[in-house]
């Protein structure tokens, strides 16, 4: 019988043969070694296929033996980061003695050789020897400081909300969570009369690794690929125009990317986050033509009548009775040429990749949701807001969401 293929080609047949096959015809099309895969669409559905075959090719209890043995495994490269293993095996090849690491770690050499065993045996690190470790190209991705503080802060963070998740859902009848104080993360964490951003921002060390964190951004939205700002925004603008106000915007690092990509882009950028962002991304380094300005996004907006309110990967934070809070907050700032741009990640109906399923459960820690389309076009109606247009790219989750305020009759 012939094998299902899904919307993107890949095989639904378990087969081993079958994905085999299936992994040769996509690497023939879509792979060069000098170049790579030709397409991140091509690249996720390698990755798809390779993790079929590797349930394909273990026996059903060693697959769930292998599921439930995750927590170990992150639990070692936790330990990894925390004793500087990223940074203590070069990145030149040079291998390094389990002595030499005990040494310069502070920590005991057998401590050592089973955490090494472990990080060789799940392909983090490799072996050069009998007790010599080399770096990879995975170990490499932990030497860079945003890859390192993000993997810290989902195991010390969100992962402590997701240990604690199918006991903080059974003790709430199983419903779909939609509080914010409420939360997993709140009971992992043990937060109590306050909700996981304002637990965050009152450490200073806990917001800075959460903000590097987020600049790993492995499923980051390139807006500038999806939307014309200067095509769309320019048309009668003037420099004293705001032309987009960047809402829970961080450290402005799509502001940036906006006007590197237009550079002619005129008109005024402002960048509103709550103060310890604001505070962190000026220290941080801000370039002159953005304005600063901290706001909380639940009060109304101070801007009046830009030309955008942008939002990028801030809603699925937050549950539909809170984001209609957010947005609310902005459509009665709207002017008459002003719309709301929200630039997010589309859930498909059906075939979502394991890291987009994944991360809707993480959202699901912090009381957060990654929506489909008719979830997105549910939200904005919500908010007295009406869909102009969806900007997308073939084969691609990511989108923009255009929006105008509805006409009052």
């Amino acid at each position: 019988m012939r094998p299902l293929t899904t919307m993107t080609g890949i095989t639904e047949s378990d087969d081993l043969l079958d994905l085999v096959s299936e992994l040769n015809r996509l690497t023939t099309k879509s792979y060069t070694a000098k170049k790579g895969f030709n397409s991140p669409e091509a690249s996720h559905a390698f990755t798809r296929l390779v993790e079929k075959l590797g349930v394909s090719g273990r026996d059903p209890a060693e697959n769930v033996y292998y599921l439930a043995t995750r927590t170990a495994q992150n639990s070692a490269i936790r330990c990894g980061i925390e004793l500087d293993f990223f940074q203590l095996i070069p990145g030149d090849g040079s291998p390094v003695s389990a002595e030499k690491l005990a040494m310069d770690s502070g920590a005991d050499k057998v401590l050592v050789e089973r955490l090494m065993r472990t990080l060789t045996a799940c392909g983090v690190f490799a072996e050069a020897g009998e007790r010599l470790y080399i770096d990879n190209r995975l170990s490499s991705a932990f030497r860079n400081d945003n890859n390192r503080n993000m993997f810290q802060q989902m195991y010390d963070f969100v992962g402590k909300g997701a240990y604690v998740l199918p006991t903080f859902l059974k003790q709430n009848d199983w419903n779909n969570p939609e509080g914010y104080e409420q939360s997993a993360i709140n009971l992992g964490l043990n937060i109590t009369r306050a909700g996981f951003w304002e637990w965050l921002s009152a450490d200073p060390a806990r917001q800075t690794l959460f903000n590097s964190g987020m600049q790993s951004r492995p499923n980051a939205i390139h807006v500038a690929n999806l939307y014309n700002f200067e095509e769309q925004l320019s048309p009668g603008l003037g420099n004293d125009d705001v032309t987009l106000v960047d809402i829970g915007g961080g450290r402005g690092h799509a502001l940036m990317e906006i006007k590197e990509a237009f550079p002619k882009l005129g008109g005024r950028l402002v960048l509103q986050d709550q103060e310890a962002v604001i505070n962190d991304a000026i220290a941080q380094g801000l370039p002159s033509y953005i304005e600063p300005q901290a706001t909380s996004f639940f009060e109304p907006n101070p801007v009046r009548n830009a030309r955008v309110y942008y939002y990028r990967r801030v809603f699925h934070d937050w549950s539909d009775p809170i984001a209609v809070k957010i947005l609310s907050s902005a459509v009665g700032a709207l002017g008459p040429d002003s719309r709301i741009l929200i630039a997010d990640i589309c859930m498909p109906p059906r075939n979502a990749a394991w890291s987009m399923a994944v991360q809707d459960l993480n959202m699901m820690v912090l009381g957060g949701i990654e929506r489909t389309e008719d979830q997105w076009l549910a939200l904005l109606d919500k908010a007295g807001l009406k869909l102009t247009k969806i900007w997308r790219t073939d084969g691609s989750n990511h989108v923009v969401i255009e929006a105008h305020r509805k006409v009052l009759l």
